[in-house]
């Protein structure tokens, strides 16, 4: 999801002394370089791309660790949030929407992948790669896919499936 020669330019520090704390603060600075990039999208390459920084959680009550995309601080919202994989954890979001009850729902994308066929697929399934947006196919293999959007999964049995991103008036991470 990222160019790392980009990344790099944007995390490195040149420490200009060979001296123990010296050497130390520039790696205190390259580390918070690094998390201002990733984890909170200072950069807005996460964003502009449409896509999340993935990396791995650790459930603090099991120890069990599960990979996760991180929801960058936004307009809405300071907190830093994220996204469990669906069988760990299916709702990512609460959405509102007509003036109703905020329902738990999970995001997903929209994508148009070749011959025009229009799909909705999970975030983890959806990449940047090599400047150029993937979805995973049915198949697990990734293909060459068109963003379209982003779209919430309402539980099972609400009266629709899906209520797009645009129709919501608040959406708040849920993790």
């Amino acid at each position: 999801n990222i160019d790392p020669v980009a990344a790099a330019e944007v995390i490195k520090v040149q420490c200009k002394s060979g001296e123990f704390d010296a050497i130390r603060q520039c790696v205190i600075r390259a580390i918070d370089n690094a998390k201002q990039y990733f984890i909170f999208d200072r950069a807005g390459h996460f964003r502009k791309n449409n896509v999340w920084f993935k990396t791995k959680a650790v459930n603090s009550e099991t120890g069990e660790i599960a990979p996760c995309l991180v929801i960058p601080p936004n307009e809405q919202s300071d907190d830093l949030s994220i996204m469990l994989p669906q069988e760990n954890h299916m709702p990512t979001h609460q959405v509102t929407w007509n003036g109703g009850t905020p329902t738990k729902a999970r995001l997903r994308v929209k994508v148009v992948t070749g011959s025009d066929i229009k799909e909705v697929v999970d975030p983890f399934d959806f990449r940047f790669f090599r400047n150029t947006h993937q979805a995973k196919n049915i198949d697990g293999v990734w293909q060459a896919a068109e963003f379209h959007g982003y779209i919430y999964e309402l539980p099972p049995g609400s009266i629709q499936q899906y209520i797009d991103h645009d129709e919501c008036t608040n959406v708040t991470p849920i993790l």
